[in-house]
């Protein structure tokens, strides 16, 4: 099992569009370790039950 802060991912979202977000919902859902990434500097952490 891999730690919340092993920076491992399954995959790596581009964009902070609202498409991006659904995106990242559903990956997560899913049970993925998603990345977002975008232009400006924040870190955007979704979880879903």
């Amino acid at each position: 099992m891999l730690s919340q802060t092993s920076g491992v991912y399954d995959g790596i979202i581009l964009g902070a569009g609202h498409n991006s977000l659904v995106l990242q919902a559903y990956l997560s859902k899913a049970g993925l370790r998603i990345q977002e990434s975008c232009a400006w500097s924040h870190e955007i952490k979704l979880e879903v039950d």
